[in-house]
């Protein structure tokens, strides 16, 4: 009776309405409605973190989602990092003038973790994580004293390079100062020859010498959009792994220096190998540091599963006050896992298996609701991961090199 009232009062609405946010539609009469899910959710006391997970179970249109969520951030203002396996958002990447970055085995990207301007604590907690990684893969958890060793190595190698003129800090430099020196009691603890010999492809003639000795630093620093695709290296168990790693370590460099202005990192089904052994520690390090300089993480997959068969499940929930998911109708055995797992209320739940195609369950703290994902023929254009229609928008771009018209000649011969 409420919401059959409301709509002959027109300053009543069936949701409560933002002034900032995302743009959506209410389910009952499609009315656009924003949904803030950055400022006014802290500022009310839902949330204590912007960090996200976003569930969308295969064909439910998650990719879709996440566009549309990022193509209205960067038109708010925000800085917004992808990284992605399956070229989701090259579209959205042309249409802004953004940065596109892919893995290429002729052109592969360089990385010099190594070389920065202050030595901090953030800094030598994820060269920790790195070296660990480097060492023991992503399934054997590290000892408290091996990460203790590793640090006073760290604080060591940077303590030396301060005082010299000539020694430039990489990865080659470093594995030279652990071969050639040693830390007080360290020995007994600290598998030197292991850790060398493990680490070894890494150093100058390795296999992958040239993944963390790069002269050069990648500067992102006034990109507002970049798109990082990792579709060529998605199976391989050591790059793929590590590429994210200092990927998001050197977006965390943008992210420090630039203080004030809202700053979103998504990763698109590219988390899982952060999520196992001694990567659990990075991910940790990850939300506590994002949460301090004004940004996020959102981390989408496909369902429930996906996050709390890892590792690192634990944390990223416990460090998350706000999730979306898209129509979970099918998946009806993950039921009693959204309260468990996730603290849903009965009514959530509810909510959540009323939620059709196109809409989206967004759960913010004690408060949730459904909404509409409704776009015009442009935005779908532009959002859309069929392949057919993408092959009609790239032919006409190849030919023209203007994603616009691109869009425009699709929705003509649909029409």
């Amino acid at each position: 009776p409420t919401e059959a009232i409301s709509t002959f009062i027109n300053f009543e609405t069936t949701v409560t309405k933002s002034t900032s946010g995302v743009l959506f539609c209410d389910t009952v009469h499609e009315e656009p409605v924003r949904v803030d899910l950055w400022d006014s959710p802290l500022k009310r006391g839902l949330i204590v973190n912007r960090n996200r997970l976003i569930f969308g179970p295969s064909g439910t249109g998650k990719s879709f989602l996440v566009n549309h969520i990022v193509s209205q951030y960067y038109e708010q203002g925000h800085h917004v990092i992808i990284m992605d396996i399956g070229n989701s958002y090259k579209k959205l990447c042309l249409l802004v003038g953004g940065y596109y970055l892919e893995y290429e085995e002729e052109n592969p990207l360089k990385f010099n973790p190594f070389n920065f301007e202050k030595y901090s604590i953030d800094k030598k907690e994820f060269l920790v994580s790195l070296l660990l990684f480097l060492w023991k893969g992503s399934n054997n958890m590290p000892t408290r004293e091996e990460k203790n060793v590793l640090s006073k190595y760290l604080d060591s190698f940077f303590e030396k390079t301060n005082d010299s003129s000539t020694l430039i800090p990489s990865f080659n430099t470093f594995y030279e100062h652990v071969t050639e020196s040693n830390v007080e009691g360290g020995d007994s603890f600290f598998d030197k020859k292991s850790f060398l010999f493990s680490t070894i492809d890494f150093y100058k003639g390795g296999d992958y010498d040239f993944v963390l000795n790069a002269e050069d630093r990648m500067d992102f620093l006034n990109k507002r959009f970049i798109v990082f695709e990792l579709d060529n290296i998605k199976d391989h168990p050591i790059l793929f792994p590590l590429i994210i790693m200092l990927l998001i370590e050197t977006t965390m460099d943008k992210i420090r220096n630039l203080p004030g202005i809202k700053k979103s990192i998504f990763i698109d089904e590219c988390w899982k190998p952060l999520s196992q052994g001694a990567m659990v520690g990075f991910i940790k390090y990850l939300y506590k540091t994002i949460r301090k300089f004004y940004g996020e993480i959102a981390i989408a997959t496909q369902d429930i599963d996906d996050i709390i068969s890892t590792d690192a499940g634990a944390a990223m929930i416990n460090n998350t006050d706000t999730f979306l998911l898209l129509s979970h109708k099918k998946k009806l055995s993950l039921k009693d896992k959204f309260s468990k797992y996730l603290s849903f209320t009965e009514s959530d739940v509810s909510k959540l298996y009323a939620t059709d195609k196109r809409q989206v369950f967004i759960k913010m703290g004690n408060f949730s609701n459904i909404y509409k994902v409704k776009v015009s023929p442009q935005r779908y254009a532009c959002y859309s991961s069929n392949g057919d229609e993408n092959e009609v928008i790239y032919d006409t771009y190849k030919k023209t090199d203007n994603i616009k018209m691109a869009f425009e000649n699709f929705i003509d011969k649909d029409d």
